[in-house]
């Protein structure tokens, strides 16, 4: 069906922060970038929304006061539309819950002092999305959100086409929803080339006409434009292969195509809130997550949530930092308002990309600083006794723990029964927990169980791989001795496998804890090697056995960012996680597990792998897919992925060690 009218709206997104700009060229962006924009608003019909954050809008008035004041005379003019994101540029789905209220917040309170009010529509940052941030906009006293069309969609086939020519429904977490209105990567990448004179005006008009061919009603939204204001007369230096500025002025070439659709009858400009009423088709709350792509992410496969987790100069590391001044934060008595804007600002998403060196050796600095003041001592010391087994002290509840049977070693307690392969590193050959029945849940899966080749493999739960693209891999399967101990102590009474592998990168210490007190398994790695700079480090795997779980009715479950779990059912499905894009881009999607857990399971039993995100803030994988009448599935912890941000020095150029990390595989209630 022909549409005869498109309502037109813009988001153009600010950003100071923007991680390859120095602090010395803010005032050079403001003039090529933010100026243009704001005539850009007075010399045309069109009213665009201006999404900037707290800190962005603070930075500006520090440097150029009177550009605020314009800011603020065309919202109140109606001639543009505030969008709000919070006081940083935050990736919400890899903090979690209360650092997202604080950060709303806090953006809040600097629109409210700046420019006199708070926005009805929030930009979902990087378009990094989670079904848990719904209802935390919300309680900001959000209306509306707005979020990219293209990656949901291409992971919801069921999705008409039509769902695109309108404003729909963003449902979160908790079963609440919000009004959702589209950015369209496509859309604003095309107006991008235009202005970079690599599309010509006619070009980029017939693609519009296309837009309204192929629209499902006479009436619809057209999203023209959802992305950066910075690359327009300025380029931010990210890259080489960046275009030349246009001499004849990007901003002049914007201003001449918009004039040309204003003398179009077939469009009209209108603010995002106004587009929000388009009721070409009633708003459907739509669930933008999957199981594929838990966290949804702009533009194409590359950009992905592992950007601004494991890559970039040492994103592990100051995710970290951030996660240990947040338990400071939180142990606190009263509320510490300059720890929490300071939080929120080391937790900007562009410290995690291509930040200059410069402002990568200030970050540090301030993050060691704060950490000092706020965080001395905080790291969690557990006191236990240990002593060797034999004897007496061999004896647990009546039962002997430790049986040797070739290259396995039997480990059982009350609450545990786990088999450890010491052919293959200490990993685990098979785990049950009394609570959930006899049959064992988690362990190994030998070459030849499937016959599809694709998993002709050995699937190993506990082990460590490390790949160089192109190069080599090395895991810790090697063959070890293991001796064992009895452990009471504040995290309860235990018995203690301790092994070493040795590896050609180092060596790889293992400990197993196996409860008697309580149905879990704690399996510590102690890596005596340093992250690779151009390669991977996938530590902490867990595979559940095909038998394991009903697979109609099998599910993962996670907190990304909000207070409430999301939950996925697997039937069906082809997880990859961790399957790489391009030789560039090693992974695809993951889990932010900001609560320190996360869990899988049937309507019957329930396995959670849980971890402190202080300690070592990894970002897990899942892979799944169905075998024949059966089921593939296993979960592993990244420490480091390749991009195009990754291989950046840290400080120095000094090598990155690998932390410790330790992780728990529990049964837990459905």
């Amino acid at each position: 069906m022909t549409a005869s009218r498109a309502r037109c709206y813009a988001l153009f997104h600010l950003n100071l922060a923007y991680s390859s700009i120095e602090v010395t060229q803010r005032p050079k962006v403001i003039e090529r970038c933010y100026w243009p924009l704001l005539e850009l608003v007075r010399a045309t019909r069109l009213r665009p929304g201006i999404e900037l954050s707290g800190y962005t809008l603070s930075a500006i008035q520090g440097i150029a006061p009177e550009w605020v004041a314009q800011l603020r005379a065309l919202l109140q003019e109606d001639r543009c539309e505030l969008i709000g994101s919070g006081y940083s540029q935050i990736i919400g789905p890899l903090v979690p819950a209360d650092v997202n209220a604080i950060n709303l917040r806090l953006g809040n309170e600097a629109y409210s002092m700046y420019l006199g009010g708070s926005p009805r529509i929030a930009l979902v940052n990087e378009q990094a999305y989670s079904s848990g941030l719904v209802p935390l906009y919300r309680e900001a006293g959000y209306q509306a959100i707005a979020m990219e069309w293209n990656n949901p969609a291409a992971r919801h086939p069921e999705w008409s086409r039509a769902l695109r020519d309108a404003p729909q429904r963003a449902l979160g977490a908790d079963g609440s929803a919000l009004p959702l209105l589209w950015i369209d990567t496509i859309a604003f990448q095309q107006l991008q080339r235009l202005a970079h004179g690599e599309l010509e005006q006619n070009d980029y008009l017939a693609y519009l006409e296309r837009a309204l061919r192929e629209a499902s009603t006479a009436e619809i939204a057209l999203p023209l434009y959802g992305n950066d204001a910075e690359i327009f007369d300025y380029r931010p230096a990210r890259f080489t292969t960046e275009a030349a500025i246009d001499p004849r002025g990007e901003w002049r070439r914007i201003a001449n195509v918009l004039g040309a659709l204003e003398r179009d009858e077939r469009f009209a400009f209108v603010t995002p809130s106004e587009a929000l009423a388009c009721t070409a088709n009633a708003a459907i709350a739509l669930r933008l997550e999957s199981a594929e792509e838990p966290i949804p992410v702009k533009k194409q496969e590359k950009y992905n949530v592992t950007r601004w987790a494991v890559t970039g100069r040492n994103d592990l590391a100051i995710n970290t930092e951030c996660w240990r001044l947040l338990r400071a934060l939180r142990a606190k008595s009263s509320p510490d308002p300059q720890l929490e804007r300071a939080l929120c600002s080391f937790w900007a998403s562009d410290y995690r990309t291509h930040i200059t060196e410069a402002r990568w050796r200030e970050l540090r600095a301030e993050l060691a600083k704060a950490l000092a003041q706020h965080a001395e001592g905080s790291r969690q010391i557990v006191r236990e006794s240990v002593t060797p087994l034999g004897g007496d002290s061999g004896q647990c509840s009546g039962r002997e723990p430790l049986r040797r049977r070739g290259r396995l070693l039997d480990v059982e307690t009350a609450q545990v029964r786990v088999t450890l392969d010491l052919g293959r590193g200490a990993t685990v050959r098979s785990l049950a927990f009394a609570s959930l029945g006899p049959a064992p849940l988690i362990g190994t899966i030998p070459h030849g169980f499937f016959d599809d080749l694709a998993l002709a493999a050995d699937f190993y739960t506990g082990h460590t791989v490390i790949e160089f693209p192109g190069a080599s891999r090395v895991t810790d399967l090697a063959p070890v001795e293991a001796s064992g101990q009895r452990v009471r102590g504040e995290l309860g009474e235990a018995i203690r496998i301790t092994a070493v592998v040795h590896t050609s990168l180092g060596a790889v210490g293992k400990t197993i804890d196996v409860f008697e007190d309580a149905p879990r398994i704690r399996i510590r790695l102690d890596f005596d090697c340093d992250l690779p700079r151009r390669g991977t480090f996938r530590t902490g795997f867990v595979t559940a056995l095909p038998t394991a779980f009903a697979r109609e009715r099998l599910f993962f479950r996670t907190h990304n960012g909000g207070r409430d779990a999301e939950t996925f059912l697997l039937a069906g499905r082809h997880v990859r996680h961790g399957a790489a894009v391009s030789s560039l881009v090693s992974a695809r999607s993951g889990l932010g597990a900001t609560e320190g857990r996360v869990s899988f399971g049937d309507h019957e039993r329930c396995i959670a792998i849980r971890f402190d995100p202080a300690e070592v803030a990894a970002l897990p994988l899942l892979e799944y897919r169905d075998v024949g009448d059966s089921y593939w599935l296993r979960l592993a912890f990244s420490l480091a992925e390749i991009d195009e941000t990754r291989g950046l020095p840290d400080l120095d150029d000094r090598p990155m060690p690998a932390p410790s990390f330790c992780f728990e595989i529990a049964a837990e209630q459905t």
